[in-house]
């Protein structure tokens, strides 16, 4: 519990360090791909954490399967990627390819949620390397299309999209491999092992 307490606490100062970062305007002056970087940089720590630091890992090996799939239903942020394109802020192939295959993934994660008592590791698997593929095509999509024209990204290095980089896709990603990892493994599982509830 202690622990758990301790990580909850991290995660609240990483919180607020990318809200200062974004509002204080730090992140909005990155030109591409430094954002993307900044995503692998976080995303690699996360990976590292887990598997050196004991207490991280027994943390993330304990979370309940429902919640890191619950995580994903901030993808729906997908009609507001929509929503810009339509203001051109956003370029199309990012912000309506992008952001439907972003939609598509939370509404299975949504179904998933409702229907998890009848979900197999077979169905989680699936959704869990659709979902990685699509947030990985989402990233580069918008490496390159920043690289050509940074402006045309400019939108989503402001507050509260600045978070993105510094701090939701980071863990969007790492949650997939931490599925595929508890997946292997069998700990936790739908059709595996029985969660409670």
């Amino acid at each position: 519990m202690r622990n758990t307490k301790k990580i909850v606490v991290i995660f609240i100062i990483w919180f607020a360090a990318a809200c200062l970062a974004g509002v204080t305007g730090l992140v909005e002056h990155l030109k591409p791909p430094f954002p993307q970087l900044i995503i692998i940089s976080i995303t690699a720590i996360l990976l590292i954490s887990g598997f050196k630091i004991k207490s991280f890992r027994e943390f993330l090996l304990n979370l309940d399967w429902r919640f890191i799939v619950g995580l994903h239903l901030v993808r729906y942020i997908g009609f507001h990627f929509i929503k810009l394109f339509m203001r051109e802020e956003l370029p199309f192939e990012f912000a309506v390819i992008g952001g439907i295959g972003d939609i598509v993934i939370a509404y299975i994660a949504t179904m998933i949620l409702v229907f998890y008592k009848r979900i197999g590791s077979k169905v989680l698997l699936i959704w869990n390397l659709l979902g990685l593929a699509e947030i990985l095509f989402v990233v580069f999509t918008a490496a390159r299309i920043g690289i050509k024209d940074p402006q045309s990204m400019a939108a989503l290095l402001k507050m509260p999209l600045s978070l993105l980089p510094t701090f939701v896709v980071p863990i969007i990603i790492t949650s997939h491999i931490l599925l595929l990892i508890r997946i292997r493994s069998k700990r936790g599982i739908p059709g595996v092992v029985k969660t409670p509830g």
